[in-house]
């Protein structure tokens, strides 16, 4: 909320109660420009899947597939039955889910295409957990400065396949098109700057690095469903999901290494059982 008024600040864009008219065209002009996933059904997990690995090729999911997807689904058919969603929003969810089914089959993909990224090691991992408000995204940026240390950029977060390689790492492509996307979002969400700062070649926040867990609402997206399932998962399936971000770690170090990896993220805590 806006300090001092009743109005939502503009950061969540998919309940139609907090989406201004100026972020609707907007949003809907974005999504008319992939015509092939609005052709599909928005919210259907397996049609979704079938077009990123149209796009990528066919290329094996690897252990814990069936687990990953299981919880993708049960989001998505959450939202679906959600009144609280007009049809705009629905489509907009969809758009963040097939973003995350993409860069899980392009990630896939890498680890086919780069075997040694297994063998990559992660030595005294440090990590960050804090709650909003409490400047935590301060001492993420102090830490990261570090000559040893290792901090994930927003660039290569929002796009990490191929792995990021040290001789283009100020000069990547990938730069340029989240700062042309980083435009877009900050016309849509104009408040965003004031609850979190960011900026594309600064340290961020690792939870696009982490497929499952409490990032799914942080970032607008309300499922009960999938909170119950993902509270009730064991332990040996939060450690078969953990892995995965483990793997991610060694994915964007194999190229371009530090002395020790530095993770900020709240979610980091639905896994301390494991971690």
């Amino acid at each position: 909320m806006r300090r001092g008024t009743a109005e939502p600040d503009e950061a969540i864009v998919v309940a139609p109660r907090q989406r201004s008219p100026t972020a609707a065209q907007l949003l809907t002009r974005m999504l008319s420009l992939d015509r092939e996933l609005g052709a599909r059904r928005v919210l259907d997990v397996d049609q979704l899947l079938d077009l990123a690995q149209g796009r990528a090729g066919p290329v094996p999911l690897g252990a814990g597939s069936e687990l990953h997807l299981e919880g993708i689904r049960r989001l998505a058919d959450a939202v679906g039955r959600d009144p609280h969603y007009d049809d705009l929003g629905r489509y907009m969810a969809g758009h963040y889910i097939y973003g995350w089914i993409e860069r899980y089959v392009q990630f896939a993909q890498d680890l086919t295409d780069f075997p040694d990224i297994v063998d990559v090691p992660v030595a005294k991992p440090l990590f960050l957990v804090g709650f909003g408000r409490t400047g935590s995204t301060f001492l993420h940026h102090l830490l990261a400065l570090a000559p040893r240390a290792r901090a994930p950029r927003l660039w290569e977060l929002q796009e990490p396949s191929p792995p990021p390689r040290p001789e283009s790492y100020e000069t990547d492509p990938r730069i340029g098109r989240l700062r042309s996307q980083s435009e877009f979002r900050s016309a849509v969400m104009p408040d965003l700057h004031k609850i979190h700062e960011f900026a594309v070649q600064a340290p961020e926040e690792c939870q696009l690095m982490m497929w499952h867990g409490p990032q799914h609402m942080i970032l607008g997206l309300r499922s009960p469903d999938y909170w119950q399932w993902f509270r009730g998962l064991s332990p040996a399936q939060l450690d078969l999901l953990y892995a995965g971000y483990r793997r991610q770690v060694q994915h964007l170090q194999l190229f371009h290494r530090g002395g020790h990896w530095v993770s900020k993220s709240l979610a980091h805590a639905q896994f301390f059982p494991v971690l």
